[in-house]
């Protein structure tokens, strides 16, 4: 039995910059934060034109992205600020694939899936984040 009884999903609130964004917040969060490494378990954004799944924390250790279930949630961050505009659909598929991946490998299913707002008071993953349709592919996939 897998110790993981869900997935939280986070954006970054900043913009999908060249360059891999994952490595750049897994420094903020080790070297400023203090962390022992980044907070999120999975990243999905843009290398070279092409969204991507990116390893983030291994799943063997506890997040550091939504301090209520940290112990029992996955975190997976989208880069982008989805407060002030809406998602590409190729990071949507690519989100939708690799939280769909996370939950056949912890047994979760898509009712497991929640938003960071569902947890603490936040905006975050933001307004036009499209919660539903993430939930919808991840579905379609398992």
């Amino acid at each position: 039995m897998s110790r993981w009884k869900g997935i939280v999903l986070h954006h970054s609130a900043t913009k999908d910059t060249p360059g891999v964004n994952t490595e750049q917040f897994r420094r903020y969060h080790k070297e400023i934060r203090l962390w022992k490494d980044i907070g999120y378990h999975k990243v999905i954004e843009d290398i070279d034109d092409i969204y991507e799944g990116l390893d983030g924390r291994p799943a063997y250790m506890q997040g550091a992205h939504c301090i209520p279930v940290n112990r029992t949630h996955l975190g997976v961050c989208f880069v982008g600020n989805f407060d002030l505009y809406e998602m590409p659909e190729e990071q949507l598929i690519a989100g939708a694939r690799s939280i769909a991946s996370l939950c056949a490998m912890i047994g979760a299913e898509p009712s497991d899936i929640s938003r960071h707002s569902d947890w603490w008071d936040t905006a975050c993953p933001g307004a036009f984040f499209p919660f539903e349709d993430l939930v919808e592919q991840v579905e379609a996939r398992l």
